[in-house]
């Protein structure tokens, strides 16, 4: 995605409408979820603050066309536009400087966290074992080279940008797939453990660590939800966990029981109509959905000769395998797996990636102000 088109904006220009604006305006969170009328609202927040600090700065925007210009473009890139979109205006526009690469991307926005961050990061990974992982991003290699062959073009690992082409190959390359795009494999450390690197960040000595750690439930990131008990903000131990399954089974069973109680069926629909218009809607067609296909597994049980809602025996039987699929590794978990301590606290086994070279973030690696101007290179990320 390209970030920025210096030939429509220049960076020069962005500049001189920032220093009309100073101190700078926060822009929108760079979040791609945001009504019209948040947008409205944040350009009329603009407008006002505009003017004061003009007016501030002892200039009237109202009589110096040129500096409104300016200002008005500022707002319309603030506003939803640009900087909604762009991770490196709004970067430039914090106070950050710019890479002098593209930065590694994450889910295909740009990362920049990975390679100035020292402390690790916790990921969403697809794989119980480094072996896993090299066995994914071997398929998921040999099938892009094979589409870039398709294509007539050489494979660029890591999604590098059209300004720095940097490992191009037309052989395998081992690579694995971390958030949705392809990193090179440096070498494998342990069977929990590989190093790392970036397209175009190798040759400047950037080398991550990603290894599957333990991290204590009640720390990490990622989180199972408590709904069983909303004071808890998330599930930690052992016991919370089984109480935690044991809820959801006891729900689904008692949608089992309205579906074949025209009473309690009738309860769940006036609490579906008391909705909001569409929300009522879409209540109402899910909650007709669900009683029709549990209305269907209770005939399909009565078939087999069972009784039409499990019994005791068969409810632990689902809480006990419910629970089991969190402490067990398992392939296209994505989140990892729990473990339990002595003390009955849940640790999560998950993978996380860490900068170990270089040990300090270089300034090599920013792009000087002189060299933001409308001469500058393209940017994409």
């Amino acid at each position: 995605m390209t970030e920025t088109n210096n030939k429509d904006t220049g960076i020069d220009g962005l500049q001189g409408a920032t220093a009309m604006l100073s101190p700078p305006i926060p822009l929108i969170p760079p979040s791609p979820l945001y009504t019209s009328q948040q947008i409205s609202d944040y350009k009329a927040v603009l407008n006002r603050q505009m003017v004061v600090n003009a007016h501030k700065a002892g200039n009237d925007p109202e009589k110096d066309p040129e500096k409104l210009k300016e200002a008005k473009r500022w707002m319309s890139m603030s506003s939803g536009g640009t900087s909604g979109k762009s991770a490196l205006l709004n970067r430039i526009a914090s106070g950050l400087r710019p890479f002098v690469l593209p930065p590694p991307v994450s889910m295909s926005y740009p990362w920049y966290s990975v390679v100035e961050v020292d402390a690790p990061q916790e990921l969403w990974l697809d794989a119980p074992s480094a072996e896993e992982l090299l066995k994914l991003g071997e398929r998921l290699s040999a099938w892009r080279i094979e589409l870039e062959k398709a294509k007539g073009n050489a494979l660029e690992l890591s999604n590098v940008s059209k300004v720095h082409k940097v490992h191009k190959v037309h052989k395998r390359e081992q690579a694995v797939p971390i958030n949705q795009s392809l990193w090179k494999v440096v070498r494998q450390v342990g069977p929990n453990e590989l190093h790392v690197t970036w397209a175009g960040w190798e040759e400047l000595g950037f080398v991550w660590s990603l290894s599957i750690d333990q991290v204590s439930a009640a720390e990490s990131s990622q989180c199972i939800v408590s709904w069983h008990n909303p004071a808890l903000k998330r599930i930690a131990t052992f016991e919370q966990l089984v109480l935690e399954q044991r809820w959801h089974i006891n729900r689904r069973i008692d949608e089992m029981r309205a579906a074949i109680d025209p009473s309690l069926a009738e309860i769940m629909l006036e609490k579906a109509k008391k909705k909001d218009g569409e929300t009522s809607r879409f209540y109402q067609t899910s909650v007709t959905q669900n009683m029709k296909a549990k209305r269907d597994m209770v005939k399909t049980r009565i078939q087999e000769g069972k009784p039409g809602l499990p019994t005791d025996e068969e409810i632990q039987e689902m809480v006990d395998h419910a629970v089991q699929r969190y402490l067990a590794p398992r392939c296209n978990s994505g989140s990892g797996w729990y473990s339990v301590d002595e003390e009955g606290s849940l640790v999560l086994h998950t993978w996380r990636i860490k900068r170990i070279s270089p040990q300090v973030v270089p300034e090599c690696i920013y792009l000087n102000s002189s060299a933001l101007s409308r001469e500058g290179p393209g940017w994409d990320s």
